[in-house]
């Protein structure tokens, strides 16, 4: 039997991964950012993937979960939501896109956070497009991304940083 044939008659629930999330690398330093895209939450690890900090919000919130019927049973999201999507690290700085509580790339301001690699905020810029990917120049002058378009190819967007 394949390891499917042997999956789908074993195991009776299918589980989203419902905590989608990537990693950020400090270049040099051993510290590593777990942050997820569905649960509002930050974790930062050292090297032996000890915890240093978790990091919530800005809003805080909980995800309902359910049960559903199909071809299987599956655990998912009553509503799928995206917290943060996408960042940009150097050796100074990470900046994070944050969609906030949403059910997806919804129209609505789109918030890059800066912060520090211990955690500490430094920055908030309000963007006024959906942007769904992000890039900061080595001057952390400027920033590029692409904006969400449903229907239609992505828009290359370029915002100048305004320091606090």
């Amino acid at each position: 039997k394949t390891d499917f044939e042997f999956m789908s008659e074993n195991i009776k629930f299918f589980t989203h991964n419902v905590t989608d999330g990537f990693i950020a690398v400090h270049p040099t330093d051993d510290i590593i950012w777990l942050i997820y895209q569905d649960e509002n939450r930050i974790e930062i690890y050292n090297k032996t993937l000890e915890l240093i900090k978790a990091l919530i919000g800005p809003k805080e919130f909980n995800p309902e979960y359910e049960i559903r019927e199909g071809d299987g049973i599956e655990v998912s999201y009553k509503v799928r939501t995206r917290t943060y999507w996408g960042c940009f690290y150097n050796t100074n700085h990470i900046y994070i896109l944050y969609f906030g509580e949403c059910s997806g790339f919804q129209k609505q301001p789109v918030n890059l956070l800066k912060f520090t690699w211990d955690g500490t905020p430094i920055q908030r810029f309000e963007l006024d497009r959906n942007l769904y990917t992000v890039y900061v120049d080595p001057e952390e002058k400027y920033v590029y991304g692409t904006e969400y378009i449903q229907g239609d190819l992505p828009k290359l967007i370029k915002y100048k940083i305004e320091p606090w």
